[in-house]
């Protein structure tokens, strides 16, 4: 990991050691830390101590390694997995897991965002997205950050639902 200042450049770099898997999925930041997605976990990079800190795997909560995208809300770290939505309290590490089960349009979660809108006191969104693994279709989940309401859209990979021929 090599970091970039604006005034001086480029600092000294270290060895990626401190990163549970070298496939990277995604990135998510707050004012401290560096989360990175990876297929063996989350790497965490400490700003302040230019340092890494134990990476997030299964040992701290997470159904699965394979971790495909991170989102950061509030003080909470999000997770999408093959295993499920997770959602880490990042001061106390207590995790939550979103699964079909728990109104998600599949278990199997690939992307996440969040949309807040401009409008003072709105609730801010989470979309996340399935890939259709497995027997799962591919859809987007919304969940609601204040009310928990989640909503599920399904899209059809046809315009209708109507076969009339084959060719």
């Amino acid at each position: 990991v090599q970091l970039y200042d604006l005034q001086t450049g480029y600092g000294n770099g270290k060895l990626i050691g401190g990163l549970p898997s070298n496939a990277i999925n995604n990135f998510a930041a707050t004012t401290d830390i560096l989360y990175i997605a990876t297929n063996g976990g989350v790497g965490r990079w400490d700003y302040a101590a230019s340092d890494w800190i134990n990476p997030l795997t299964t040992s701290d909560g997470l159904p699965t390694n394979v971790v495909e995208d991170v989102l950061v809300e509030g003080n909470y770290l999000w997770m999408a997995t093959t295993a499920g939505l997770i959602r880490m309290n990042i001061t106390t590490n207590a995790t939550t897991l979103y699964t079909s089960a728990s109104g998600l349009m599949g278990t199997s979660t690939k992307s996440l965002t969040s949309y807040t809108p401009s409008t003072t006191g709105a609730e801010t969104t989470l979309f996340i997205g399935h890939d259709g693994a497995g027997s799962e279709r591919p859809a987007v989940t919304t969940l609601g950050l204040t009310t928990g309401t989640i909503i599920g859209h399904e899209f059809d990979q046809l315009p209708s639902n109507n076969i009339d021929a084959l060719a």
